[in-house]
């Protein structure tokens, strides 16, 4: 017994014998998708998709670029790479789907959609996603993707892939771009301006030291300069070496020792007990008048 089938193959077209019976033509007619029998001779009423139904009752093929018509003149709808006015005509160079003569949906031969046509490279300020080009992201004048920015415009800075209105900590402007500051320095205003350091170090003179220079020490992050005639210091009245002819004395720098000290090797020692006894004695005696 032959099988019920919802639609004959293509190369048998449907014949109607009368309202009740149907079945799939063994010959091929073709183009032809369902029919009846005159006599001797078939009646297409119904043609395969690319064909219409002729005034002799038989199908014959759309013109080229037609998906299907109603007759030779008159396209219905439209194979790829065409569009319909009428008839289908050719979309533009390497456009595979298209509603009007400038207007591209979809491109081919590698080439992305931009504005209805299709281009071989994506303009300034959209990058080619898949097939088509999407715009960069705000302030953005060129990029490779979403969120990979190459220059900015209007003033914004380039940092990360983005464009920023102000640099982050760490970093200074520069050309446009955003630029690491040197090691050891938290916040700068150029590669040899820090402002601030991190890791221990100490601010002089815009670099970030280990340890402070002759002269200085450090106060706060930042390297203070010691007091007056003092080489060397730990703090601002702690100085450990002095010059210019000075003595140190008690973390400071004298042009003298006071009573009770003497010079000794640029500072200032204690007399011992005896000779402050005897110090004191001849000042008695000066004062007796003797």
């Amino acid at each position: 017994m032959d099988d019920c089938v919802a639609r004959c193959p293509p190369a048998q077209p449907t014949i109607v014998f009368d309202a009740n019976t149907e079945f799939c033509w063994l010959e091929m007619i073709p183009g032809c998708y369902r029919m009846y029998l005159s006599g001797s001779n078939y009646i297409c009423t119904e043609c395969n998709a690319g064909n219409w139904v002729s005034s002799s009752n038989t199908c014959v093929a759309c013109p080229g670029g037609c998906a299907t018509c109603a007759n030779p003149s008159l396209c219905t709808s439209c194979a790829g790479g065409h569009y319909l006015g009428g008839v289908c005509n050719t979309c533009s160079a390497n456009c595979s789907s298209c509603t009007g003569a400038t207007t591209c949906t979809a491109c081919g031969n590698n080439t992305a959609l931009h504005a209805g046509a299709c281009v071989a490279t994506c303009p300034a300020g959209t990058f080619r996603n898949g097939g088509v080009c999407s715009t960069c992201s705000a302030d953005c004048a060129s990029c490779t993707g979403a969120a990979a920015c190459t220059a900015c415009t209007n003033g914004a800075l380039l940092q990360g892939g983005a464009c920023v209105a102000v640099c982050q900590s760490g970093t200074f402007a520069s050309g446009g771009i955003c630029i690491d500051c040197p090691a050891n320095c938290a916040s700068c205003t150029g590669a040899s301006s820090c402002t601030a350091c991190a890791n221990a170090t100490t601010l002089h003179n815009g670099a970030c030291l280990a340890t402070c220079p002759a002269g200085f020490f450090a106060s706060g992050g930042v390297c203070a300069p010691c007091s007056a005639d003092c080489a060397s210091c730990t703090g601002a009245a702690a100085c450990t070496a002095c010059v210019n002819g000075t003595l140190l004395h008690a973390g400071a720098c004298v042009a003298a020792c006071p009573a009770g000290f003497f010079a000794n090797n640029a500072a200032c020692s204690a007399c011992s007990a005896h000779l402050r006894r005897l110090r004191g004695q001849l000042l008695g005696l000066h004062d007796d008048g003797r």
